[in-house]
């Protein structure tokens, strides 16, 4: 418990001379303090000297404070004058004074403080009244009267500004910052310079002038602080730096610590947070924070931020660190523009994709696609003008030259053991970068061409086929496919409706995607997105967007394609879109726009939707994607990459193209199984290896019916009662169901002849692909499938 002296001293002594403190040297600390007092005006208008008086009788803490606060300008008052007439009486003994001077100074200052802490608040009348004082100090004062005028003009200015600006600032919520402050003192000098040339002529003028200017750069630019701020800095910097001190002792004893107003850079302060953090990084952090947010010394976090980035990257000696650049450097950001933080993010990705690769082939291929995307960032680095270009720079060709080794190691490794490369990728789309295991779809390619480059409006294209039947493949390879004028964008709506919840939401990410393929893909630069623009009216804020890309790509055509098109229907529903989602693109459909053309890619047809999709998406034209054909498989398997040293025997090729049916992912599956099991022990121990017979494809079928289970199971989870019962009795080579009516084996034939399943023969019908027939003979026997019916119809 404080007793009765201890409060009145904390009260009378100890909080006045702490908010002198505050009032030079941490004005934002005081301006916080005086924000939480709960005293408010609406609007600066309502300020009037009744309501600060009402305030006064009623809020104990104003009343207080204001207290407090005459009491610091008292303190200060009388240890300001005697400290001036002691150092004038110290320097010029036999001074005297102009005290009509001296009063023209006090009176200048005390009334420009009041004015302009009443209109701007406590720290511009500071300010102001300082340089007024100051100023006519200058100019008014003699030999004796210019001391004793400076000094006075400096403290009835602070006093007049504090006590005007410090009530507005307790009875208004009107915001007031240092800009602005400066401004102020600014346009209130030129005025006085300029009356002043009026009234006395040039030279009083031009005398003005120079008095004006001395007394900003001496007093509210506080330039004598910075003459000792300065070498402080650079002495504690060199005592960190030689371990004399320790940083986090150096950065606590700093001046950034106790003066908050700083105006002019300080030497080395960037280097001391670096140390800093180099001994701890929490405390590191914590710096950063404080500097990032300070007055003016903001230049010293971001300096140091992109120092240490690069003194963590330089650490990342091996590929494993590689592959974890990303988590390295997470609590800093990345030098430069965000896209290097991505481009680096995908390059750590494709390190750490190389490091768990089943095959010596697929670690080459990934380690080499890593090292074109670190050439992209050298290339990038050289037009930079970043101070940290030359580090970083090293720091690239440091990790190239760790990518390179294990390249040429993996290489070396390869030819010594003659294994198989393994380029096939079963379940993934096909990326652009693999395009050499894309096989065929020539005539898709020059249909979708000749489509989109149309000389009147381009047709809107709806591209139809089974689950992995290689749509998406095939769209990621239109980049290099399409002609030069042709701007592709690829937007996956399945990640876009299930990661959006607006239509805000869906328009930004739409206009995003679109932003950046066209720069990654053709270089085009496209008017910036505003996320806010789509609050109101989303739709008509994204179709007024695209017309402004549209004038910005240079005769281009924007070619934007929609994956997974169905998943909208899932967002109506779950009511994250609304149904005008389909108004909205029918308006893209119905632009009339020449360089605007659009592809929606999915599983079913626009009958087959739930909504009213042929409504909406009128002329719309329906192209198929089915199996490879048999040439273009067969280019698959003999020659995925150049110098493909597998051969086959006779009809083992056959086998394999023939029990795929050609089908793109059973192609990839077989043909990856194929080649592990090629280059598995047992199978080299017989020798030979390089050639497969009929008995090891059939091996990669067993191999291919576990590993593509989902797909099997796929393909009969989504069929119905009827087509089950269909599909088993076919795999069983028993026909159709004879318990199905006649309009029931009607209905199943075509919704299985539609999804590619079945075809037809000189007999009936039979399964396409054997490997399905196989999978579901074994799965799903027709007794089996019958008992399971039987049962839940008895249920």
């Amino acid at each position: 418990m404080k007793t009765e002296n201890e409060n009145a001293l904390q009260t009378w002594v100890i909080t006045p001379l702490r908010f002198l403190y505050w009032l030079f040297f941490k004005p934002l600390t005081r301006t916080n303090y005086q924000r939480q007092l709960g005293v408010k005006v609406d609007n600066i208008s309502d300020f009037s000297l009744l309501s600060v008086r009402k305030e006064w009788y009623k809020n104990n803490i104003l009343r207080r404070s204001i207290t407090q606060m005459g009491l610091a300008l008292l303190y200060g008052l009388l240890t300001l004058v005697p400290l001036a007439e002691w150092a004038r009486t110290l320097l010029m003994p036999e001074t005297v004074y102009s005290w009509e001077n001296v009063a023209a100074g006090m009176a200048i200052g005390m009334a420009i403080g009041i004015v302009s802490g009443v209109a701007g608040g406590m720290a511009t009348g500071m300010a102001v009244g300082v340089v007024a004082g100051v100023t006519y100090g200058i100019r008014l004062g003699t030999t004796g009267g210019l001391v004793l005028g400076l000094t006075l003009g400096i403290t009835f200015g602070i006093v007049a500004g504090v006590i005007a600006g410090g009530i507005a600032d307790l009875t208004s919520d009107v915001a007031n910052n240092l800009a602005s402050d400066v401004m102020i003192s600014l346009a209130i000098g030129v005025a006085g310079g300029i009356i002043v040339g009026i009234r006395d002529g040039m030279v009083e003028g031009l005398r003005a002038g120079i008095a004006l200017s001395a007394a900003m750069i001496f007093t509210y630019y506080r330039t004598l602080l910075y003459l000792f701020h300065a070498p402080v800095s650079i002495i504690l910097y060199l005592l960190a730096r030689n371990r004399l001190l320790t940083a986090q002792r150096a950065y606590q004893l700093h001046s950034v610590q106790w003066d908050e107003l700083i105006w002019w850079h300080l030497p080395f302060l960037d280097r001391l947070v670096e140390l800093v953090a180099s001994e701890d990084r929490l405390a590191g952090i914590e710096a950063l924070g404080q500097l990032a947010t300070s007055f003016q010394q903001g230049w010293a976090a971001e300096r140091a931020m992109a120092q240490l980035a690069v003194h963590e990257m330089a650490a990342l000696t091996t590929l494993d660190g590689l592959a974890h650049v990303n988590q390295k450097l997470a609590w800093l950001p990345v030098p430069g523009p965000q896209q290097r933080r991505d481009t680096l993010d995908t390059m750590s990705s494709e390190i750490s994709a190389a490091l768990s690769a089943s095959s010596q082939f697929n670690r080459l291929r990934r380690l080499n696609r890593a090292q074109v995307i670190l050439q992209g960032l050298v290339g990038e680095l050289a037009t930079s003008k970043e101070r940290v270009r030359v580090p970083l720079g090293a720091v690239y060709q440091q990790w190239q030259g760790i990518i390179r080794v294990e390249i040429e190691r993996l290489t070396t490794e390869q030819t010594q053991s003659q294994e198989i490369p393994n380029p096939y990728i079963p379940g993934q789309p096909i990326q652009q970068e693999s395009s050499l295991v894309f096989a065929g779809r020539r005539d898709l390619f020059a249909e979708i061409e000749q489509s989109v480059t149309a000389v009147h409006q381009p047709p809107t294209l709806l591209l139809y086929g089974p689950r992995r039947s290689g749509k998406t493949s095939l769209l990621n390879q239109l980049p290099q496919q399409l002609s030069g004028d042709v701007a592709p964008v690829f937007i996956n709506l399945q990640e876009a409706a299930a990661t959006v919840f607006s239509a805000a939401g869906f328009v930004t990410a739409l206009a995003g995607e679109i932003q950046r393929q066209c720069a990654q893909h053709r270089r085009l630069e496209l008017p910036p997105w505003l996320p806010k623009q789509a609050e109101a009216e989303p739709y008509l804020a994204f179709s007024n967007w695209l017309r402004q890309a549209e004038t910005a790509l240079s005769g281009m055509t924007l070619f934007i394609t929609f994956d997974e098109f169905e998943w909208v229907e899932q967002a109506i529903e779950q009511e994250r879109l609304g149904e005008e989602v389909l108004s909205f693109f029918r308006n893209l459909i119905q632009r009339g726009q020449p360089r605007l053309a659009l592809l929606f890619a999915g599983v079913r047809t626009l009958g087959e939707m739930r909504y009213n999709w042929p409504s909406y998406f009128i002329n719309v034209r329906t192209v198929k994607v089915g199996y490879l054909p048999r040439e273009d498989a067969a280019d698959l398997l003999t020659k995925p990459i150049p110098d493909f040293p597998l051969d086959y025997a006779p009809h083992a090729l056959d086998k394999l193209l023939d029990g795929t049916r050609c089908q793109p992912y059973l192609l990839q599956l077989a043909g990856f199984e194929l080649i592990n099991y090629l280059n598995g022990k047992t199978r080299r121990a017989q020798g030979d290896w390089l050639r497969a017979s009929e008995t090891d494809v059939e091996q990669s079928f067993r191999k291919a019916l576990e590993a593509g289970h989902n797909y099997f199971a796929e393909i009969w989870n989504s069929a119905s009662a009827d087509e089950r019962l269909a599909l088993a009795d076919m795999a069983a080579a028993q026909g159709l169901p004879p318990e199905l009516s006649a309009g029931a084996r009607l209905l199943v034939v075509r919704q299985l002849l539609r999804k590619d399943l079945i075809e037809e023969t000189e007999g009936g019908h039979r399964l396409q692909i054997p490997l399905v027939a196989r999978w579901i003979a074994e799965e799903y026997p027709p007794e089996l499938v019958r008992a399971e019916r039987a049962s839940k119809g008895a249920g």
